[in-house]
């Protein structure tokens, strides 16, 4: 009967609702966070020292942190607790004695009178305040850049391990390699134990050289990912024009440096004003805090917030400790690190802390006896559902996982009183009665949420939710509805992922263990409870099993599973430590305080993995921005006032954002461009690739849709519209309309789509990152319309339906159109219907054999191909194998760039031959790909090209160049082989 009065009132203090603070109980010195958030000025280049920084690929010297786990001291929060506490009675005037400045001696009773007076809010306040630290620690981490620290310890190394190996071979070129390392590395050794302060300096010099790579002039680091750059420049217009674009037209806010010419209309997003009334609160603090530090650091800030909501759900679950425990699970959360570190300034943070505050609110509203607290935790959730409804896109599931929460919860406690009270009469009423609270909690939450999406504009989002749930199952489907593309395909955070790396990525088979386990604790009693809580259970089911689910629609969505994965383990941790310390203390007659505390010390030893593992994600963080890229677009802004840029998609935003001018398509605006710049990449027609360049700058994408009109089908425009491309001539374009088929008004207005007169200035960017995603932007530059309509229009058909259909449109015979049928139907779309070429090495320097021999060495599939090249015939053989042969030669001449074709049985790979001075490099690519115009300027810089002027080239840190030309749509270039 003790330890049941013991547990009983342990629980009804853990589980006491908050009491509200008084404004003046507390008094908060921001000048702690003012020196938190400001960041030193960059420091001055250093001069060219003898050892260089040349980390040509980063994995390979990116050291993985050691298997310590993190430490937190407590001293700098002792001292200041007893700042906070200690009171000195200075008084006025020089007359005093010395024993007038002796004040009362300090009075711990007093504090400890206040603290379990106060603790029911005292040891929240604490436990979230300690969870905070924690998140700050490792969110805050990419601001310095440690891993550079890593890097330039390898590379100083390096440095003195490759002399030394050098001297030592020139010694000693008899003695075995084994033998040579061994002497390398004790001397290497000893000269680090001799001169370990130079070195250390050197490594520092370094280190700094790699830092100021990827910070601004202002020394802060630059914003992590792509994505955020669109919101700073979106914050950067709420600032200078008040709202979301830089134009306004017909009273609506429009970008005008996004979708080409054409401006984006802006539609709402609440991040980008968040972001700027951001950096308006934090300037207060710091004057001269730019807009991107501000930017930077408010991913750290709102997860800091989310870590108040999900502490008070699993203070609920499992007491202070559940609370405690989940809110540090979800500060240390590996793939929620991953998103939302300082710097990656996404909108990633607002899906936990809208859905954290939007379930928190509905449970405690769900157990609220009081109206007036039910209607206003409602009040508050709904408005939180409205707001997250312009934060992001997918805001929707949290109504469903709160109505499958409600509606599993009817359904088992329907049944179970049914089970009950069966053979009662009417039991029926009586189940209606007490479920008519529950009932109309819920329809209460659904009322304000669809209130307050209305008043944010989004009630039809809030009204088809279901159906919008029925196409997140369908995200990446291809050619079901159309004959374009679609991109998300090939977006590597909707890449699909299993079940075990869903385990892997919340911490392994242990962790996942311990939540499951939490979760099925929440099904046992709590003392005191005169029935079993069905609810709290059901609610972390239904929460953990629908998020896990939109993780294996997409990597991305692994973050929206931390919340109640950090809850499971919180409700597990809580459980434990009151029942464990309890059996203990029985069992052993142990104290209870060190039961408790020894069930704390168990806990955290699960612990130990997350938290290594969020520090080696925390140090591996660095900005994909770097002052290559900065001074690239820098240059574009300063040198016309109107223009356009185009390249691949990924970095589009960094074209908004940093070289302030239109672009082509970016990360967030797609569309059919996807086919029309991913073919000015791949073709090998260098006219047909300026002529798309044209369309694109006249009017985007809208031509082949202009041409539909005309022709009512998609697949004769396009068509069309090839044949259009190569001619520069408006005149002839205009009698080559005519001929396939428009009439001379027709002609007229397509002339203005595809060969209009006022184009802007355009600058096209090949960069290095480019080669590792020619399999992406080959295959839409590749795709297949042909093959497309046919996918598109017999998917669905029945065999003898698609049979005649592809007779009748594409002339097959029956035994082709039987064949094609089956292809399509065994197939997914995007792998039928077009290849996927990319490049299959990286240039590699070739031997000389002789004047006009040179041999070549690629490896490819884990395999040598060893290639014999005779510069003079422009042939190439497989050395120890003549029966097979490469696909063609591609090399460049002064006359332009040829292609060789080679006869017989082929390996599937094509041979770029690159001229380096008197000698030559190489690479194998897809045959597709050796011919392209990417190769041509890129790889052969440009050698033999009449319409790309290059304007600017410059070599990123990590290796590898961005060069930048200028299209000339007159094609009068006249780049000539060196």
């Amino acid at each position: 009967m003790e330890r049941v009065e013991e547990e009983k009132k342990e629980n009804l203090e853990e589980t006491a609702e908050k009491p509200v603070m008084k404004s003046d109980e507390e008094v908060i010195d921001f000048s702690t966070f003012k020196n938190l958030f400001k960041k030193k000025k960059k420091a001055a280049k250093h001069e060219e020292q003898p050892i260089q920084p040349l980390p040509h690929e980063k994995e390979k010297i990116i050291e993985a942190p050691s298997d310590d786990s993190e430490t937190i001291s407590l001293s700098a929060l002792k001292e200041k607790s007893k700042s906070f506490f200690k009171k000195e009675n200075r008084r006025k005037g020089s007359h005093q004695s010395a024993g007038d400045h002796e004040g009362p001696s300090f009075n711990f009773d007093s504090v400890k009178g206040f603290a379990r007076k106060n603790q029911k809010w005292l040891i929240p306040v604490a436990l979230i305040f300690l969870a905070m630290l924690v998140s700050f620690h490792f969110r805050m981490m990419p601001s310095d850049l440690p891993i550079t620290e890593d890097w330039a310890q390898s590379t100083v190394y390096n440095y003195y391990q490759n002399n030394m190996q050098s001297q030592v071979n020139q010694q000693y070129p008899n003695l075995p390699q084994q033998n040579r390392d061994a002497l390398v590395n004790t001397e290497f050794q000893k000269f680090l134990t001799d001169n370990a302060d130079s070195v250390q300096q050197q490594i520092d010099q370094v280190s700094q050289e790699f830092k100021g790579q990827f910070q601004d002039e202002n020394g802060d680091t630059y914003l992590l990912a792509i994505d955020p750059y669109l919101w700073y420049s979106e914050m950067r217009n709420v600032i200078n024009y008040g709202h979301l674009g830089d134009k306004i037209i017909d009273g609506e806010s429009y970008f005008s440096l996004r979708d080409g010419r054409l401006d984006k209309k802006a539609s709402f997003q609440l991040h980008p004003y968040i972001a700027a009334y951001f950096y308006k609160f934090m300037s207060v603090f710091d004057r001269d805090i730019s807009l991107m530090r501000a930017l930077f650091l408010l991913p750290a800030v709102l997860i800091a917030l989310a870590l108040i909501p999900i502490f008070f759900i699993g203070r609920r679950l499992a007491g202070n400790v559940g609370g405690f425990f989940a809110a540090i699970l979800l500060a240390i959360n590996g793939p929620l690190l991953g998103r939302t570190p300082a710097g990656f300034a996404d909108t990633d943070p607002y899906n936990i802390l809208f859905p954290l505050l939007i379930i928190w609110l509905f449970i405690e509203a769900f157990y609220a006896r009081d109206l007036k607290k039910k209607i206003a935790y409602l009040a508050g959730s709904g408005l939180f559902v409205g707001a997250f409804a312009v934060t992001w896109s997918g805001w929707t599931y949290v109504e469903l996982i709160i109505a499958g929460i409600f509606g599993a919860w009817l359904l088992i406690r329907v049944a179970i009183d049914y089970y009950k009270e069966r053979n009662e009469k009417k039991w029926w009423k009586k189940v209606a009665t007490d479920l008519k609270a529950p009932f109309f909690t819920f329809i209460g939450f659904l009322v304000s949420s669809g209130i307050f999406a209305a008043l944010f504009g989004r009630f039809t989002q809030f009204y088809g939710a279901l159906s919008r749930t029925i196409s997140f199952t369908n995200i990446k489907e291809v050619g079901i509805k159309t004959i374009w593309p679609n991109v998300l395909t090939t977006v590597a955070e909707f890449n699909t992922t299993s079940f075990s790396n869903i385990v892997d990525q919340m911490g392994g088979k242990p962790l996942f263990t311990l939540a499951v386990l939490g979760a099925l604790l929440l099904l046992v009693k709590r003392v005191g409870e005169e029935k079993r809580n069905y609810f709290d259970f059901i609610m972390l089911a239904v929460w953990f099993t629908a998020t896990a689910y939109a993780f294996t629609k997409g990597t991305r969505f692994a973050i929206l599973m931390a919340p109640p994965f950090a809850l499971a383990i919180g409700a597990f941790s809580g459980r434990i430590y009151y029942k464990g310390s309890l059996m203990v203390k029985e069992n052993i007659n142990l104290d209870r305080r060190i039961a408790k505390g020894l069930a704390i010390l168990l806990i955290c030893l699960f612990l130990i993995t997350p938290f290594a593992s969020a520090k080696q994600v925390a140090i591996t963080e660095v900005p994909s921005m770097n002052d290559a890229w900065y001074t690239a677009l820098t240059k574009i802004r300063d040198d016309t006032p109107d223009s356009i840029i185009t390249s691949w998609w990924d970095f589009g935003h960094w074209f908004v954002a940093i070289g302030q001018r239109r672009v082509t398509f970016d990360g967030g605006d797609q569309g059919e461009r996807i086919h029309w710049v991913g073919r000015t990449l791949l073709s090998d027609n260098e006219a047909e690739s300026v002529g798309i360049l044209r369309m694109l700058n006249c009017v985007q994408e809208t031509a082949p849709h202009k041409l539909d009109e005309y022709t009512h089908d998609s697949l004769k425009s396009i068509q069309m519209l090839y044949q259009v491309f190569p001619i520069s001539s408006r005149s002839q374009a205009l009698q080559k309309y005519q001929e396939l088929g428009l009439t001379k008004e027709q002609a007229e207005v397509m002339i203005e789509y595809t060969h209009c007169q006022d184009l802007l200035p355009n600058y096209y960017i090949t960069s290095d990152d480019m080669v590792g995603k020619a399999g992406v932007w080959g295959h839409f530059g590749s795709w297949d319309f042909e093959k497309s309509t046919m996918f598109q229009t017999t998917k669905k058909m029945s065999r003898e339906d698609a049979v005649k259909y592809l007779m009748e449109k594409f002339g097959m015979t029956e035994e082709q159109a039987h064949k094609t049928h089956g292809e399509i139907q065994a197939a997914s779309g995007d792998q039928w219907i077009a290849p996927w070429p990319g490049y299959l090495t990286s240039p590699r320097a070739c031997e000389k054999l002789s004047e006009n021999e040179i041999s070549c060495q690629a490896q490819s599939n884990g395999g040598i191909i060893p290639l014999k090249i005779n510069i003079d015939t422009m042939t190439v053989t497989v050395e120890g194998n003549d029966e097979v042969t490469v696909n063609s030669l591609v090399y460049p001449t002064p006359s332009g760039v040829q292609v060789k074709e080679f006869e017989g049985e082929k390996v599937g790979a094509s041979v770029v031959l690159i001229p380096n001075g008197e000698r030559y490099n190489f690479l194998l690519a897809d045959p597709l790909q050796a011919k392209s115009m990417f190769t041509k300027l890129f790889f052969l810089n440009g050698e033999g090209s009449k319409c790309f002027q290059k304007f600017d080239e410059r070599n990123l840190v990590t290796g590898g160049a961005i060069m930048t030309w200028k299209v000339d749509y007159s094609c009068s270039q006249g780049n000539i082989v060196q």
